[in-house]
């Protein structure tokens, strides 16, 4: 499938995405879309792991549920998106912009948030522990 195509199903119906994604075998290859404008996109529930989203427009994205475990947000925008209960494991959102995100009940485990902007971020005590932990690792810390 092309970069529009991907794109356009996605923006159309998350659940035909992961449908497609299920039955074409893609789970463990790594789907570019780079650059992709996505703004204000409804990607709940959405299986987006594996993808390269680097410098996506994802502000004020519902991404509640999302699996975005081992993709590539660096330097993504994700002013206000909604990323509520998503699976971050592994995700590398680097240089991305967070400000006003809603951080709650996601998992974060070996995620690079480093330069990040969480301005405004709101994010469950849970949350706000591992992204200590990750910024500390980062810059070798110790307690």
């Amino acid at each position: 499938m092309t970069y529009l195509d991907t794109l356009a199903l996605l923006r159309t119906s998350v659940a035909e995405f992961n449908r497609w994604r299920a039955q074409a075998g893609t789970q463990g290859d790594v789907i570019t879309l780079q650059s992709a404008v996505l703004t204000g996109a409804d990607l709940t529930g959405a299986n987006l792991s594996r993808i390269d989203l680097r410098g996506a427009k994802l502000q004020r994205c519902r991404l509640q549920g999302s699996d975005l475990s081992y993709s590539d947000l660096s330097e993504a925008n994700l002013m206000e998106a909604d990323l509520t209960g998503a699976n971050l494991t592994g995700t590398n959102l680097a240089d991305s912009n967070l400000s006003g995100a809603r951080l709650v009940d996601v998992d974060l485990t070996n995620a690079k948030i480093e330069r990040s902007d969480l301005r405004k971020t709101t994010m469950s005590p849970s949350v706000f522990t591992q992204c200590v932990a990750l910024l500390k690792e980062a810059i070798n810390l110790t307690d």
